[in-house]
């Protein structure tokens, strides 16, 4: 099992306390909340979730800081990475969060807006080949049942 990183988040990647939850509330949160039917600011960035993830030493980033990315409505960084991709889709991210937030919904929400948003063209540039030989059965047969219907 991977350790938790901490202090992962920069400060000046950090919501403050100061920041209404209208702000954070942009039109990208919304997008991921109706797609993902999770709630955004649910996730309080205990990082529980990373202490089981099966995926989590191929990341890219961690689940919190892509929850900072869109909060912070950082569209690139949280449809242009690779960890969007290595998510296995698995229950055991929900199972370790004491909030029920569901990351692999809110990972496959990133993973259609960043399709929709290339046109449902996948960068396989942007894998190395060791990369792409790591993505899981899991993932591609979830992607494809959400494709193909």
């Amino acid at each position: 099992m991977r350790a938790s990183r901490a202090t992962t988040v920069p400060k000046e990647k950090q919501v403050s306390n100061h920041e209404s939850f209208d702000t954070l509330r942009n039109e990208f949160v919304r997008k991921v909340e109706e797609l993902s039917g999770q709630d955004m600011l649910a996730c309080y960035e205990c990082e529980e979730c990373v202490a089981g993830c099966v995926a989590g030493f191929t990341t890219e980033y961690l689940p919190t800081e892509l929850i900072q990315f869109i909060l912070r409505g950082a569209v690139d960084k949280a449809l242009d990475n690779s960890t969007i991709w290595f998510c296995a889709t698995c229950p055991t991210c929900v199972a370790h969060c004491p909030k029920g937030v569901d990351l692999s919904r809110i990972m496959a929400a990133l993973r259609q807006l960043s399709l929709d948003d290339k046109d449902d063209y996948i960068d396989y540039n942007l894998f190395t080949p060791e990369e792409l030989a790591e993505f899981t059965q899991e993932m591609l047969r979830e992607e494809l049942r959400r494709y193909l219907r």
